[in-house]
């Protein structure tokens, strides 16, 4: 135990104080050496876990042992951030490591149950101290949800329960918001700030409308996708060692914003936009370019990744990038770019149909339908099969159907498009001066594109169901009259 005299006591408030002023101004993830005491009576002779985060992958960076008086000291090197031990009854811990190079950690165990304090620095009690007060309340939530999911309440008290759930899910964020304000600047404070959620307001103004309800219901829509990422303190790269930075993001991209090109683009604009942390400009863009580079066979994430590469590796956004990295995003860029949505569809020619058209580009036609396919492939021919029942059921609409052989058995080919393929499609294959599967950045075959009249990209990589769906709206839109 550390004991003050009165005026130690005020010098160490006062260091407290300029240490929360120049982590206001300065955040350093260096790794730097901490020493951790841990004293874990309930495990003697046994082996505890600690892990840590990197946004919001978990990765185990040692076993602890615990000697037969229950006690561990431990030294290494640690970035400033969230941490989690694993004790030997499986239960996991978060603790937080900042601001300090001296910690102590008490486990205890009481019926059967474990629990830690941490102390050492501000935001490793503030935090600690946190989270006991949060279990409470989740622990109450679990409680009364439990009573619901297992119908030991029904009608008028069901609905009682699901209020006070309510009530208790905002007292979480009003302690978020208690701590957030009293630890402002601290790792603690800007983690539980970064995680409060949007406030929206009542849009009372409107309340004498007659359409209140569905006025409301827009603007706070709008205010909450406009203002979802305001409490983030980008500035704390330590933040990097969280979670935080990586949910609020994902849940930014994945659910706030309409699934189009133009909120998504916008949407990331509005993420880079805010960050002038180098190293967080670092770490958020390789966040976003991993995520859409990792789901680049959906159109929109593989627009989202080319409008990554053109407006932020190419104009200078990313100075750190090295030449090989800018080499291969060259590369990509140069090979998925002239197929991503919106963009006019490479032409070629066609070498079988009944019309005298002989290119892509002189099919005139409301919507053109690309299916990439080969010989060798089973399912390719259950979509071709599901693809002429299409034809037939929307045979009404104008719509062009144009098939490309990706094999070399032209003699073959020949042959299997006369006897399968309705008289009206348009049929073509590769030759070494016409690589459209390489044009077309196909990886798998079947393969679907849909063109529109001016044959740009509409969209890719659909099932036929989807097709159905796309032109079942068109016909719904149409007037046979």
């Amino acid at each position: 135990m550390i004991f003050f005299t009165m005026d130690s006591f005020f010098r160490f408030i006062f260091l407290c104080q300029l240490l929360v002023i120049i982590l206001l101004n300065s955040f350093c993830t260096e790794p730097e050496i901490v020493n951790i005491n841990i004293n874990a009576g309930p495990f003697k002779d046994h082996y505890i876990t600690l892990g840590y985060y990197h946004g919001i992958k978990t990765y185990f960076k040692d076993s602890i042992y615990i000697n037969n008086t229950g006690y561990a000291d431990y030294r290494t090197t640690l970035h400033d951030g969230l941490y989690f031990i694993v004790l030997p009854d499986s239960s996991v811990h978060e603790i937080m490591i900042s601001e300090a190079s001296e910690y102590s950690v008490q486990v205890m165990q009481e019926r059967l149950k474990s629990s830690i304090i941490i102390s050492g620095s501000i935001s490793a009690e503030a935090y600690n101290n946190y989270l006991h007060e949060a279990e409470k309340i989740y622990t109450e939530i679990d409680s009364l949800k439990k009573a619901v999911i297992e119908k030991t309440v029904k009608g008028s008290e069901k609905s009682r329960i699901f209020k006070e759930v309510k009530i208790l899910e905002s007292n979480v964020d009003k302690l978020k918001n208690r701590y957030a304000l009293k630890y402002k600047g601290t790792l603690a404070g800007n983690y539980l700030q970064s995680q409060i959620s949007v406030a929206v307001p009542g849009f009372e103004e409107y309340h004498d409308s007659e359409s209140y309800d569905s006025i409301k219901w827009f603007l706070s829509l709008n205010y909450y996708k406009e203002n979802y990422l305001k409490n983030i303190i980008w500035e704390d790269e330590r933040l990097i060692y969280t979670p935080v930075i990586d949910q609020k993001t994902n849940m930014y991209l994945n659910r706030i914003v309409r699934q189009n090109t133009i909120e998504i683009t916008q949407a990331i604009d509005n993420i880079l936009s805010n960050i002038k942390n180098q190293e967080m400009k670092k770490y958020v863009l390789k966040l976003l370019t991993d995520k859409y580079y990792s789901d680049k066979h959906t159109p929109l994430s593989e627009y989202a990744y080319i409008y990554l590469i053109k407006n932020y590796y190419f104009t200078g956004y990313a100075p750190w990038i090295s030449n090989d990295e800018m080499e291969f995003l060259n590369q990509e860029y140069n090979k998925v770019k002239p197929t991503i949505l919106h963009e006019k569809a490479p032409d070629f020619k066609i070498f079988e149909s009944l019309s005298n058209k002989s290119q892509l580009d002189s099919i005139n036609a409301h919507y053109t339908v690309i299916i990439f396919w080969d010989f060798n492939c089973s399912f390719c021919r259950k979509v071709i099969e599901q693809l002429k029942k299409l034809s037939v059921k929307y045979q009404y609409l104008d719509i062009a159907y144009v098939t490309v052989y990706t094999g070399n058995e032209t003699d073959k080919w020949k042959q299997y498009a006369k006897s399968t393929f309705p008289r009206n499609w348009f049929n073509t294959y590769q030759t070494s001066d016409q690589r459209i599967a390489d044009w077309y950045n196909i990886s798998l075959t079947p393969t679907l594109f849909l063109l529109n009249n001016k044959k740009a990209i509409q969209d890719k990589n659909l099932t036929v169901t989807e097709l159905d769906s796309i032109f079942l709206k068109e016909l719904q839109k149409t007037d046979f009259n």
